[in-house]
């Protein structure tokens, strides 16, 4: 089915309202803000888990389902996993400020080339999924890239771990499966959110 056959923007709504009702279903006692916050949130996982999982195709699978009434019973299922993800690897931390940490040293990603990074995060980001690690996918991606390379770099060195991954390897798939794995056995929050409260008592994510 071609995509031309689904309108973009409709299905965007529809997905949208989607994930914003079944937060509503699943979570009691939520107010609409703590929805706008978490419905954020949540769509942005599930946009980057259908372009892990289907790439390119990705607007011709959401628009499939949606023709054949499949979508509402996918994203229940999807937010339904979501939802057990955040309570077990989110954080929130509340700030008045906007004060934020300074950003980590990736002199060793700068050293291994963007390409290179790029490649080594869409393997991280596939295991994760692979793994039912659906909640805050881009940020346990990013730190786990800049953690994996550290980690292979004082393994290999520079150049051999840059080889290795643009040749792919079967080590580095080997151990960014492994690593993700004894990830997924854990138990604790991976991702920390900091939440700044303005005057009117909104809720910001940042």
């Amino acid at each position: 089915m071609s995509t031309h056959t689904c309108d973009r923007g409709e299905l965007e709504n529809a997905i949208n309202q989607l994930i914003m009702d079944d937060l509503v279903n699943n979570i009691q006692n939520i107010s609409p803000n703590e929805i706008r916050v978490l419905a954020s949130f949540a769509k942005d996982d599930f946009i980057i888990y259908i372009r892990t999982l289907h790439g390119g195709g990705s607007l011709n699978y959401l628009c499939r389902l949606y023709r054949r009434g499949k979508l509402s019973d996918f994203i229940n299922e999807w937010v339904s996993l979501w939802i057990v993800k955040w309570r077990q690897r989110v954080k929130l931390m509340f700030r008045e400020d906007q004060e934020m940490q300074e950003a980590a040293d990736l002199d060793d990603l700068k050293m291994i080339g963007k390409r290179v990074v790029g490649k080594i995060s869409r393997i991280i980001r596939r295991a994760l999924i692979e793994n039912n690690e659906i909640c805050g996918i881009d940020a346990v991606s990013n730190y786990l890239t800049v953690q994996f390379l550290r980690e292979l770099i004082d393994l290999y060195g520079v150049t051999k771990v840059r080889e290795m991954i643009k040749t792919s390897d079967p080590n580095v798939l080997s151990y960014v499966v492994s690593r993700v794995s004894d990830i997924a056995r854990s138990q604790q929050p991976l991702v920390i959110l900091f939440l700044k409260i303005d005057e009117r008592r909104q809720l910001f994510m940042y």
